[in-house]
C-alpha cells in the first residue's frame, strides 16, 4: 500500500513512471521536482515511487546511528536493479547528517548488488541531476558481471541446502532460467539423495563451467 496523503502532485508535467496513479509529498516545481523529472524521463528506469517518510510498514528506510534514513525516490531499473536517490540542496549536501546518510546508502547498495546516489543540482564535476543520475547507472552496469545464460552449465561454489534440497559444493547443474538480468538463477541439478531438483541460487554461489 502506497501512503500518500493530500495534497497530491498537482503539476502540469505529467509523470508516466510513477508506479502509483497519485504521488504524495512532491511540489510542482522545485529542486525535488527537477529530480522526479529527471527519474521519470531516465531511459533506464522502469518505474519509481516518491518514498514517503515515517511510513517504516510501507515505504523503504536504512537504519542510521538514531534513526530511519527515508530517502526519497526509489526506483527499478530494466535489469531488475534498485537505483535509491536522495536528493540534497546545496545547503545541506556536505553536513553530518548528508554525510551519515551517503555513507549508510553506499554501503546498502555494495552489500545489495543496487545503486545508490545522493543527487545534488550541481555535483563537483559540473554534472546536473540528469548527468548524475545516468553515471551512477552506466558505472552500475560496469561493475556488474555478464550474466550467465540460459543452458549454460555452472557449479556450486559452497554446500547449502535451497527449498528443501541438499546441494554439495562442486555439484553441477544446468541453467534453465536467468532472473532480474542474472541476480539469480533456476538450476536443474541432482540433490545430495541423487533426485533431479530445479532450485534457485544467486550470482555468488555459482560460476560457469567451460567444457573442455
Amino acid at each position: 500500500m502506497y501512503p500518500a496523503r493530500p495534497p497530491y502532485y498537482q503539476g502540469r508535467y505529467r509523470f508516466l513512471k510513477h508506479y502509483y496513479s497519485m504521488i504524495g509529498d512532491l511540489k510542482a516545481q522545485g529542486e525535488e521536482y527537477d529530480c522526479a523529472v529527471a527519474i521519470d524521463e531516465l531511459p533506464a528506469v522502469k518505474h519509481w515511487v516518491r518514498n514517503l517518510p515515517r511510513f517504516p510498514e510501507f515505504s523503504f528506510w536504512l537504519p542510521t546511528a538514531s534513526d530511519r534514513f527515508y530517502p526519497d525516490f526509489v526506483c527499478e531499473l530494466g535489469d531488475g536493479r534498485l537505483l535509491v536517490v536522495e536528493y540534497k540542496g546545496a545547503d545541506r549536501k556536505t553536513d553530518d547528517d548528508s554525510h551519515e546518510k551517503r555513507v549508510i546508502g553506499e554501503y546498502w547498495a555494495k552489500v545489495s548488488g543496487n545503486l545508490f546516489v545522493m543527487a545534488v543540482q550541481r555535483d563537483d564535476a559540473g554534472r546536473d541531476v540528469r548527468a548524475q543520475l545516468h553515471a551512477v547507472v552506466q558505472e552500475g552496469a560496469a561493475d556488474r558481471p555478464p550474466a550467465i545464460p540460459e543452458h549454460a552449465i555452472v557449479r556450486v561454489l559452497r554446500a547449502m541446502t535451497v527449498e528443501g534440497h541438499g546441494i554439495v559444493k562442486d555439484a553441477v547443474g544446468t541453467v534453465v532460467y536467468v532472473y532480474d538480468g542474472g541476480k539469480a538463477y533456476a538450476v536443474e541439478l541432482d540433490d545430495v539423495s541423487g533426485a533431479t531438483a530445479v532450485v534457485t541460487l544467486y550470482a555468488k554461489d555459482i560460476t560457469g563451467v567451460t567444457l573442455q
